[in-house]
Protein backbone atom coordinates (compact mmCIF):
# COMPACT_ATOMS: atom_id res chain seq x y z
CA UNK A 1 0.00 0.00 0.00
CA UNK A 2 1.49 3.45 -1.07
CA UNK A 3 1.95 5.29 1.72
CA UNK A 4 1.81 8.85 0.14
CA UNK A 5 -0.54 10.55 -2.68
CA UNK A 6 0.67 13.91 -4.03
CA UNK A 7 2.09 15.46 -0.93
CA UNK A 8 -0.16 14.22 2.06
CA UNK A 9 0.58 10.80 3.84
CA UNK A 10 -1.60 8.64 5.20
CA UNK A 11 -0.05 9.22 8.44
CA UNK A 12 -1.04 12.89 8.42
CA UNK A 13 -4.83 11.82 6.85
CA UNK A 14 -4.80 9.16 9.89
CA UNK A 15 -3.78 11.72 12.88
CA UNK A 16 -6.13 14.28 11.54
CA UNK A 17 -9.08 11.51 11.86
CA UNK A 18 -8.03 10.70 15.25
CA UNK A 19 -7.72 14.01 16.24
CA UNK A 20 -10.75 14.43 15.17
CA UNK A 21 -12.14 11.45 17.35
CA UNK A 22 -10.72 12.35 20.12
CA UNK A 23 -12.47 16.90 19.86
CA UNK A 24 -15.82 15.06 19.58
CA UNK A 25 -15.39 12.95 22.73
CA UNK A 26 -14.13 15.90 24.87
CA UNK A 27 -16.93 18.01 23.58
CA UNK A 28 -19.25 15.30 24.17
CA UNK A 29 -17.95 15.55 27.89
CA UNK A 30 -18.09 19.01 28.17
CA UNK A 31 -21.93 19.12 27.36
CA UNK A 32 -23.39 15.97 28.87
CA UNK A 33 -25.03 18.65 31.53
CA UNK A 34 -25.93 21.12 30.51
CA UNK A 35 -26.70 19.67 26.40
CA UNK A 36 -26.91 16.09 27.12
CA UNK A 37 -28.59 16.18 23.27
CA UNK A 38 -25.20 17.11 22.21
CA UNK A 39 -23.35 15.02 24.57
CA UNK A 40 -25.21 11.68 22.77
CA UNK A 41 -24.25 13.02 19.10
CA UNK A 42 -20.94 13.87 19.68
CA UNK A 43 -20.18 10.84 21.44
CA UNK A 44 -21.44 8.72 18.87
CA UNK A 45 -19.52 10.74 16.28
CA UNK A 46 -16.54 9.97 18.31
CA UNK A 47 -16.75 6.16 18.38
CA UNK A 48 -17.51 6.62 14.95
CA UNK A 49 -13.83 7.93 13.79
CA UNK A 50 -12.11 5.45 15.68
CA UNK A 51 -13.22 2.93 13.93
CA UNK A 52 -13.32 4.79 10.16
CA UNK A 53 -9.23 5.48 11.40
CA UNK A 54 -8.62 1.87 12.33
CA UNK A 55 -10.64 1.11 8.70
CA UNK A 56 -8.18 3.27 7.03
CA UNK A 57 -5.00 1.81 8.13
CA UNK A 58 -5.93 -1.05 5.92
CA UNK A 59 -6.42 1.43 3.25
CA UNK A 60 -7.96 4.78 3.07
CA UNK A 61 -10.66 4.24 0.55
CA UNK A 62 -12.30 1.92 2.53
CA UNK A 63 -14.04 4.71 4.37
CA UNK A 64 -15.86 5.48 1.11
CA UNK A 65 -19.14 3.81 0.44
CA UNK A 66 -17.75 2.82 -2.95
CA UNK A 67 -14.43 2.21 -2.62
CA UNK A 68 -14.32 1.49 -6.12
CA UNK A 69 -15.20 5.25 -7.10
CA UNK A 70 -12.50 6.55 -4.58
CA UNK A 71 -10.55 9.63 -5.90
CA UNK A 72 -8.10 10.88 -3.84
CA UNK A 73 -8.20 14.44 -4.11
CA UNK A 74 -11.56 14.49 -3.44
CA UNK A 75 -10.86 12.00 -0.66
CA UNK A 76 -8.63 14.78 1.15
CA UNK A 77 -11.19 17.69 0.55
CA UNK A 78 -14.15 15.63 2.13
CA UNK A 79 -16.46 15.26 -1.07
CA UNK A 80 -17.09 11.80 -0.58
CA UNK A 81 -20.01 10.10 0.93
CA UNK A 82 -18.67 7.33 3.97
CA UNK A 83 -19.11 4.57 5.33
CA UNK A 84 -21.68 3.55 8.22
CA UNK A 85 -20.63 2.75 11.35
CA UNK A 86 -21.47 -0.67 10.55
CA UNK A 87 -20.45 -0.76 7.22
CA UNK A 88 -16.75 0.10 9.32
CA UNK A 89 -17.15 -2.68 11.33
CA UNK A 90 -18.28 -5.23 8.48
CA UNK A 91 -15.45 -4.03 6.28
CA UNK A 92 -12.71 -4.22 9.14
CA UNK A 93 -14.04 -7.78 10.14
CA UNK A 94 -14.72 -8.93 6.17
CA UNK A 95 -11.54 -7.26 4.83
CA UNK A 96 -8.90 -6.54 7.48
CA UNK A 97 -9.82 -9.20 9.51
CA UNK A 98 -10.04 -7.24 12.29
CA UNK A 99 -12.63 -8.66 14.51
CA UNK A 100 -15.37 -6.40 16.66
CA UNK A 101 -16.64 -8.28 19.46
CA UNK A 102 -20.56 -8.83 19.09
CA UNK A 103 -20.58 -7.27 22.49
CA UNK A 104 -18.68 -4.46 21.36
CA UNK A 105 -20.80 -4.00 18.14
CA UNK A 106 -23.90 -4.16 19.76
CA UNK A 107 -23.03 -1.35 22.62
CA UNK A 108 -21.67 1.37 19.73
CA UNK A 109 -24.66 0.37 17.81
CA UNK A 110 -27.28 1.35 20.70
CA UNK A 111 -24.82 4.21 20.73
CA UNK A 112 -25.49 5.26 16.58
CA UNK A 113 -29.26 3.82 17.23
CA UNK A 114 -30.00 6.83 19.81
CA UNK A 115 -28.10 9.36 18.22
CA UNK A 116 -30.47 9.17 14.67
CA UNK A 117 -32.94 9.56 17.12
CA UNK A 118 -32.22 12.45 17.71
CA UNK A 119 -30.43 13.85 14.96
CA UNK A 120 -33.02 12.45 12.61
CA UNK A 121 -36.28 13.39 14.46
CA UNK A 122 -37.08 13.91 18.03
CA UNK A 123 -36.63 12.36 21.86
CA UNK A 124 -39.13 13.92 23.94
CA UNK A 125 -37.21 13.21 26.95
CA UNK A 126 -34.50 16.15 25.37
CA UNK A 127 -37.39 18.43 24.78
CA UNK A 128 -36.99 20.51 27.73
CA UNK A 129 -34.30 20.86 30.51
CA UNK A 130 -32.32 17.25 31.36
CA UNK A 131 -33.77 15.32 34.40
CA UNK A 132 -31.40 13.35 36.76
CA UNK A 133 -32.44 9.86 35.00
CA UNK A 134 -32.07 11.28 31.46
CA UNK A 135 -28.04 12.05 32.43
CA UNK A 136 -27.82 8.71 34.40
CA UNK A 137 -29.24 6.71 31.16
CA UNK A 138 -26.48 8.89 29.27
CA UNK A 139 -23.07 8.54 31.43
CA UNK A 140 -24.58 4.84 31.46
CA UNK A 141 -24.61 4.38 27.63
CA UNK A 142 -21.12 6.63 27.24
CA UNK A 143 -19.88 4.27 30.13
CA UNK A 144 -20.52 1.16 27.94
CA UNK A 145 -19.14 2.45 24.93
CA UNK A 146 -16.27 3.77 26.37
CA UNK A 147 -15.22 1.09 28.19
CA UNK A 148 -15.51 -1.59 24.38
CA UNK A 149 -13.96 1.62 22.69
CA UNK A 150 -11.14 2.00 25.57
CA UNK A 151 -10.19 -1.81 25.18
CA UNK A 152 -9.81 -2.20 21.47
CA UNK A 153 -7.92 0.87 21.47
CA UNK A 154 -5.50 0.17 24.28
CA UNK A 155 -5.06 -3.69 23.91
CA UNK A 156 -6.73 -4.84 20.00
CA UNK A 157 -5.29 -2.02 18.68
CA UNK A 158 -2.45 -1.15 21.11
CA UNK A 159 -0.06 -1.23 18.42
CA UNK A 160 -1.77 1.09 15.69
CA UNK A 161 -2.63 4.20 18.35
CA UNK A 162 0.40 3.73 20.20
CA UNK A 163 1.10 7.58 19.62
CA UNK A 164 -1.91 8.48 20.84
CA UNK A 165 -1.50 6.51 24.23
CA UNK A 166 -1.36 9.79 26.44
CA UNK A 167 -4.32 11.37 24.60
CA UNK A 168 -6.45 7.83 25.31
CA UNK A 169 -5.62 7.68 28.94
CA UNK A 170 -6.53 11.54 29.01
CA UNK A 171 -10.06 10.65 27.72
CA UNK A 172 -10.28 7.45 30.20
CA UNK A 173 -9.66 9.85 32.80
CA UNK A 174 -12.32 12.51 31.72
CA UNK A 175 -15.20 9.35 31.52
CA UNK A 176 -13.98 8.46 34.93
CA UNK A 177 -14.86 11.50 36.27
CA UNK A 178 -18.66 11.37 34.55
CA UNK A 179 -18.80 8.56 36.77
CA UNK A 180 -19.88 10.63 39.33
CA UNK A 181 -23.86 11.21 37.88
CA UNK A 182 -24.19 7.98 39.00
CA UNK A 183 -24.03 7.65 42.44
CA UNK A 184 -27.40 8.34 43.24
CA UNK A 185 -28.32 6.21 41.62
CA UNK A 186 -25.86 3.34 43.47
CA UNK A 187 -26.89 4.74 46.96
CA UNK A 188 -30.06 3.99 46.27
CA UNK A 189 -29.48 0.50 45.34
CA UNK A 190 -27.31 -0.55 48.22
CA UNK A 191 -29.81 -2.13 50.30
CA UNK A 192 -31.16 -4.00 47.79
CA UNK A 193 -27.69 -5.45 46.67
CA UNK A 194 -26.45 -5.93 49.94
CA UNK A 195 -30.09 -7.85 50.66
CA UNK A 196 -29.31 -9.99 47.41
CA UNK A 197 -25.78 -11.16 48.51
CA UNK A 198 -27.71 -12.30 51.57
CA UNK A 199 -29.62 -14.64 49.55
CA UNK A 200 -26.88 -15.82 47.81
CA UNK A 201 -26.47 -13.75 44.69
CA UNK A 202 -23.06 -12.92 43.74
CA UNK A 203 -22.18 -9.36 42.92
CA UNK A 204 -18.89 -7.78 41.18
CA UNK A 205 -17.51 -4.67 40.37
CA UNK A 206 -18.91 -3.57 37.13
CA UNK A 207 -16.73 -3.45 34.31
CA UNK A 208 -18.43 -0.65 32.80
CA UNK A 209 -18.99 2.18 35.28
CA UNK A 210 -16.85 0.65 38.48
CA UNK A 211 -19.63 0.38 40.97
CA UNK A 212 -20.01 -2.94 43.07
CA UNK A 213 -23.11 -3.77 41.36
CA UNK A 214 -22.44 -6.26 38.80
CA UNK A 215 -25.03 -9.32 39.71
CA UNK A 216 -24.60 -12.73 38.18
CA UNK A 217 -26.93 -15.03 37.68
CA UNK A 218 -26.91 -18.87 36.29
CA UNK A 219 -27.96 -19.25 32.45
CA UNK A 220 -26.91 -22.81 32.25
CA UNK A 221 -24.42 -23.80 34.24
CA UNK A 222 -21.21 -23.06 33.64
CA UNK A 223 -22.56 -20.21 31.75
CA UNK A 224 -23.41 -16.73 33.70
CA UNK A 225 -24.88 -13.57 33.32
CA UNK A 226 -23.97 -10.52 34.79
CA UNK A 227 -25.81 -7.36 34.58
CA UNK A 228 -25.35 -4.35 36.83
CA UNK A 229 -27.76 -2.53 38.86
CA UNK A 230 -26.42 0.63 38.22
CA UNK A 231 -25.33 1.08 34.54
CA UNK A 232 -27.05 -1.65 33.37
CA UNK A 233 -24.01 -3.00 31.58
CA UNK A 234 -24.03 -6.62 31.11
CA UNK A 235 -22.14 -9.81 29.37
CA UNK A 236 -22.10 -13.30 29.96
CA UNK A 237 -19.12 -15.26 31.70
CA UNK A 238 -17.84 -18.98 31.91
CA UNK A 239 -17.22 -20.15 35.05
CA UNK A 240 -13.87 -22.48 35.07
CA UNK A 241 -12.29 -24.25 37.97
CA UNK A 242 -8.73 -23.65 37.85
CA UNK A 243 -6.97 -26.42 36.72
CA UNK A 244 -4.02 -25.54 39.13
CA UNK A 245 -5.58 -24.27 42.57
CA UNK A 246 -9.35 -25.26 42.03
CA UNK A 247 -10.48 -21.90 42.39
CA UNK A 248 -13.22 -20.27 40.00
CA UNK A 249 -11.79 -18.91 36.76
CA UNK A 250 -14.24 -16.35 34.98
CA UNK A 251 -13.56 -16.53 31.03
CA UNK A 252 -15.22 -13.47 29.60
CA UNK A 253 -14.84 -13.42 25.94
CA UNK A 254 -12.58 -14.75 23.38
CA UNK A 255 -11.92 -17.82 25.69
CA UNK A 256 -9.75 -16.71 28.03
CA UNK A 257 -9.15 -16.04 31.78
CA UNK A 258 -6.87 -15.70 34.57
CA UNK A 259 -7.01 -16.88 38.33
CA UNK A 260 -6.98 -14.18 40.66
CA UNK A 261 -5.93 -16.56 43.70
CA UNK A 262 -2.97 -18.43 41.44
CA UNK A 263 -2.72 -16.18 38.33
CA UNK A 264 -3.02 -19.78 36.39
CA UNK A 265 -4.04 -18.23 32.75
CA UNK A 266 -6.31 -20.79 30.68
CA UNK A 267 -6.98 -20.31 26.77
CA UNK A 268 -9.45 -21.00 24.27
CA UNK A 269 -7.67 -23.95 23.62
CA UNK A 270 -7.69 -25.64 27.14
CA UNK A 271 -11.21 -24.84 27.18
CA UNK A 272 -12.20 -26.61 23.51
CA UNK A 273 -9.96 -29.50 24.44
CA UNK A 274 -12.65 -28.87 27.93
CA UNK A 275 -15.42 -29.98 26.21
CA UNK A 276 -15.69 -33.16 24.48
CA UNK A 277 -18.53 -34.90 22.48
CA UNK A 278 -21.92 -35.71 23.60
CA UNK A 279 -25.02 -38.02 22.87
CA UNK A 280 -26.80 -35.44 21.14
CA UNK A 281 -24.04 -34.07 18.91
CA UNK A 282 -22.84 -37.83 17.04
CA UNK A 283 -25.85 -36.68 15.04
CA UNK A 284 -23.59 -34.72 12.47
CA UNK A 285 -21.35 -36.26 10.46
CA UNK A 286 -18.68 -33.23 10.07
CA UNK A 287 -16.44 -32.74 13.44
CA UNK A 288 -19.40 -33.57 15.95
CA UNK A 289 -18.62 -31.99 18.53
CA UNK A 290 -17.84 -28.46 17.26
CA UNK A 291 -18.98 -26.02 15.49
CA UNK A 292 -18.36 -22.51 13.75
CA UNK A 293 -20.75 -19.41 15.42
CA UNK A 294 -22.59 -17.38 12.97
CA UNK A 295 -22.40 -14.54 15.47
CA UNK A 296 -18.84 -14.29 15.92
CA UNK A 297 -17.86 -15.06 12.89
CA UNK A 298 -14.30 -16.56 14.25
CA UNK A 299 -12.83 -18.74 12.18
CA UNK A 300 -9.85 -19.43 12.79
CA UNK A 301 -11.49 -22.87 14.18
CA UNK A 302 -14.54 -23.87 15.25
CA UNK A 303 -15.55 -22.65 18.70
CA UNK A 304 -19.01 -23.81 19.31
CA UNK A 305 -19.49 -27.16 21.79
CA UNK A 306 -22.32 -29.14 23.27
CA UNK A 307 -23.63 -28.06 26.42
CA UNK A 308 -26.30 -29.94 28.08
CA UNK A 309 -29.04 -29.60 25.41
CA UNK A 310 -27.74 -26.52 23.71
CA UNK A 311 -24.16 -25.37 22.12
CA UNK A 312 -22.27 -22.66 23.59
CA UNK A 313 -19.31 -20.31 21.59
CA UNK A 314 -16.64 -20.39 23.69
CA UNK A 315 -15.10 -17.48 21.19
CA UNK A 316 -18.26 -14.91 22.29
CA UNK A 317 -20.17 -16.96 25.14
CA UNK A 318 -23.39 -16.59 22.80
CA UNK A 319 -25.54 -19.59 23.57
CA UNK A 320 -27.28 -21.40 20.50
CA UNK A 321 -30.22 -23.65 20.23
CA UNK A 322 -28.87 -25.96 17.48
CA UNK A 323 -26.30 -26.00 15.14
CA UNK A 324 -26.38 -27.75 11.21
CA UNK A 325 -24.37 -28.63 8.18
CA UNK A 326 -23.56 -25.65 5.69
CA UNK A 327 -26.28 -27.35 2.44
CA UNK A 328 -22.96 -26.52 -0.02
CA UNK A 329 -19.87 -27.05 2.19
CA UNK A 330 -21.10 -29.16 5.07
CA UNK A 331 -19.18 -27.47 7.51
CA UNK A 332 -20.93 -27.28 10.80
CA UNK A 333 -22.13 -24.18 12.00
CA UNK A 334 -25.21 -22.19 13.64
CA UNK A 335 -27.31 -19.85 12.62
CA UNK A 336 -29.95 -20.11 9.81
CA UNK A 337 -28.45 -22.36 7.03
CA UNK A 338 -31.77 -23.02 5.05
CA UNK A 339 -30.35 -21.03 2.05
CA UNK A 340 -26.80 -21.98 2.80
CA UNK A 341 -26.75 -24.19 -0.17
CA UNK A 342 -26.36 -20.48 -2.17
CA UNK A 343 -25.66 -18.22 -0.25
CA UNK A 344 -23.12 -20.38 1.55
CA UNK A 345 -22.22 -19.95 5.46
CA UNK A 346 -19.23 -18.37 7.86
CA UNK A 347 -16.41 -20.38 5.87
CA UNK A 348 -18.29 -20.99 2.49
CA UNK A 349 -19.81 -18.21 -0.40
CA UNK A 350 -21.76 -21.28 -1.29
CA UNK A 351 -22.77 -21.79 -4.89
CA UNK A 352 -23.42 -17.73 -5.78
CA UNK A 353 -19.40 -17.36 -5.78
CA UNK A 354 -19.28 -20.16 -8.48
CA UNK A 355 -22.48 -18.98 -10.93
CA UNK A 356 -20.16 -17.33 -13.48
CA UNK A 357 -17.53 -19.94 -13.43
Amino acid sequence: MSRKEGNISHKAIFDSVVQNAIDFFKKSISELKKEPKYSVINFCSAIELFLKARLMLEHWSLIIVKPEQANFDKFIMGDFQSVSMDGAIDRLANIGRVIIHPDESKCFNQAREHRNKLVHFFHTKYTGDPDKKTIQAIVSEQCKGWYYLHKLLTENWKKEFASYSNEIKELDELMRKQRHFLAAKYDVLKKQIAEDGKNGTKCFTCFSCGYEALQQTEILSPLMDRECLVCKAGRNVLEVSCPKCGKMIYVEDIGEGKCEHCEEEIDLEYLIDGFGEDEHSKDYHIDPSHAYCDVCEYTERPTVVPLDEHWLCLWCLTLHEEVDNCNYCGTLCTGDLSDSGFAGCVLCEGSIAHMDD
